[in-house]
């Protein structure tokens, strides 16, 4: 698995730990020149958060069969797309289901018997939720953020 981030020097280890094989630093023309170094035909799955900003290289980055699932825009609600490569190159595009509100309960559930530990970077009063857009914006932080009231 590969793992892009700002801050690769840093966070190598954590993502490592994480399970990723491979990390590289979140500049688009580094992960395509890495990728056709690791996976000259493109790679299976690539995981989109980001949106616009980053959809096109992510597209680019898929083999003949590979899947592009998005769960994020942070960068926008509209991508430009050629269509026609979904039937040439046999590619897909998947929205990640985020669940229902039951679904959500039990996901509630599963962190409160600490089944389910999530990486945790800080947690803030609803106070500092100022601090916390900086700390986002900034990427100075490893893990989620949770306000507390």
């Amino acid at each position: 698995m590969l793992a892009t981030t700002r801050r690769p020097a840093e966070l190598s280890s954590v993502l490592q730990q994480w399970g990723a094989d491979v990390v590289l630093p979140h500049d688009p023309d580094a992960v395509a020149e890495a990728v056709r170094q690791l996976a000259p035909d493109g790679v299976d799955v690539v995981l989109d958060y980001v949106g616009p900003a980053t959809f096109s290289h992510s597209w680019a980055l898929l083999r003949k069969g590979g899947r592009l699932l998005l769960c994020g825009i942070l960068t926008g609600r509209q991508a430009q797309l050629s269509l026609h490569l979904t039937y040439l190159r046999h590619l897909s595009i998947h929205g990640i289901y985020l669940g229902t509100r039951a679904e959500l309960e039990q996901l509630l559930q599963l962190l409160e018997s600490g089944r389910l530990r999530p990486a945790i970077a800080e947690r803030l009063p609803l106070a500092q939720a100022a601090r916390a857009h900086e700390l986002m914006e900034s990427s100075q932080h490893v893990g989620k953020l949770v306000l507390l009231p």
